[in-house]
């Protein structure tokens, strides 16, 4: 009999295209408006996407699919009648991201692609904001989310005029 290796039927795959196939069925789920089952997938998608932050080719694609994946947990809580966990995940991302851009010991291609994503998670929070009423925790972010200046902090940069 010989003694070699069997092979498993199993495929890997990549982070990347892990994270598209969990958000894909979550947003099947939430077509049907199993909100439930999305619910699910999103999370999945959403440690997924942070597990493997560093894994993704295109740092801009990582912090892309934090901000989707959080998007639609979002989403699917507002359809599940939880708006202040919807509101309390989209403060969340949005602190998480300017953590990030604030943080001088990270990569600059890191720092850059949160200060992208903190644009777009502004903007939700103030649709979200718009859309369902004063959220406390929402306002804050509003009013705190400065990122001004950022990058030169890191790098020295005098930002006085002369």
């Amino acid at each position: 009999m010989e003694n070699s290796p069997q092979r498993s039927n199993v495929t890997l795959i990549n982070p990347q295209s892990a994270w598209h196939l969990v958000i894909r069925h979550g947003n099947a789920q939430f077509e049907q408006g199993r909100f439930q089952r999305a619910h699910c997938a999103y999370i999945d998608a959403l440690a997924l996407a942070h597990a493997h932050l560093r894994e993704w080719q295109c740092v801009d694609d990582a912090f892309g699919a934090v901000v989707v994946s959080t998007l639609n947990l979002a989403a699917t809580e507002v359809a599940l009648n939880e708006l202040q966990m919807a509101a309390s995940e989209l403060c969340r991302v949005h602190e998480w991201l300017i953590d990030i851009a604030r943080s001088c010991h990270l990569p600059t291609d890191s720092r850059l692609a949160a200060l992208k994503q903190v644009n777009r998670t502004f903007v939700e929070l103030k649709r979200f904001q718009s859309t369902h009423g004063q959220f406390s925790e929402i306002e804050y972010w509003l009013h705190n989310s400065c990122t001004c200046g950022v990058l030169e902090e890191c790098s020295g940069i005098s930002q006085t005029r002369h």
